[in-house]
């Protein structure tokens, strides 16, 4: 149970991440040719009249493919960092819920049990298995699968949005 909860919960962040790439891309006037949620062998594939869509078997990453245009720097800034973006504004607000408005406290609480080590533990309980598993460890682990693909995506390696950004910027320079 616990496992299928981990997958759903990893596609989520990866649709929320694509989902920002495609709304800035449309914002910029960019046609998306396809979206893909999931990388690996698909496990489903709609052809559409303008976009393919593309479900892969392993909720580690997706991708956005958009038709060649040539864009500003600003327009290539945004798309880039768009995904990331929607990740954070993701945890920000279901972590807002979660802590039942108390933001600042909760974010206090949150770092604490990072300094301390209990939150990693915690963590750790969720990813590896519990025997009983509830709607808050399922709020936890979709908060912290935002914040993940909020942090990993912005490495600066490409092809992760961090190391399209550093390519774009070294582009300028």
């Amino acid at each position: 149970m616990c496992f299928l909860f981990l997958v759903l919960c990893l596609y989520s962040a990866v649709f929320i991440h694509e989902l920002g790439h495609l709304l800035i891309g449309g914002l910029c006037e960019i046609t998306v040719t396809e979206l893909a949620i999931g990388v690996g062998p698909s496990i489903l594939s709609v052809k559409g009249k303008n976009m393919n869509f593309i479900l892969g078997l392993l909720p580690l990453g997706g991708h956005t493919f958009f038709k060649p245009k040539q864009l500003s720097f600003l327009k290539k800034f945004l798309l880039n960092l768009s995904g990331v973006t929607f990740n954070f504004i993701a945890f920000i607000f279901l972590f807002y819920i979660y802590v039942d408005g108390n933001l600042t406290e909760g974010l206090i609480a949150l770092l604490s049990s990072i300094q301390n080590g209990t939150m990693l533990s915690y963590l750790q309980q969720l990813f590896i298995g519990k025997d009983n598993f509830n709607l808050k460890d399922f709020s936890i682990m979709l908060i912290a699968s935002n914040f993940m693909f909020f942090i990993s995506n912005l490495m600066p390696v490409p092809p992760l949005d961090g190391g399209e950004v550093v390519k774009d910027i070294l582009e300028i320079i």
